[in-house]
């Protein structure tokens, strides 16, 4: 099975009709995976919260990781900006 065949057995008509409208004839990165800003932007306010009350980086990292379910190097990537 050709690639664009994938894509569209994964994604649908109409939502492949709208990658291709957007980036047609483009080569763009696909991530390993789906952004989440929401829960990032928590993290990093948790993590800047137990910091300004004194934690320590690693356990704020240890919190901020098991609050959200992430590892330790999830958050630190999230910290980072990454």
């Amino acid at each position: 099975m050709i690639e664009s065949e994938r894509i569209l057995k994964c994604l649908g008509r109409d939502a492949m009709q709208k990658l291709c409208n957007e980036f047609g004839g483009e080569t763009i990165y696909v991530p390993l995976r789906v952004p989440e800003p929401e829960r990032d932007e928590r993290v990093r306010q948790m993590f800047d919260e137990r910091l300004r009350e004194g934690s320590t980086c690693m356990s704020s990292y240890r919190r901020a990781a098991d609050e959200e379910g992430l590892s330790i190097r999830r958050v630190q990537q999230i910290i980072a900006g990454e």
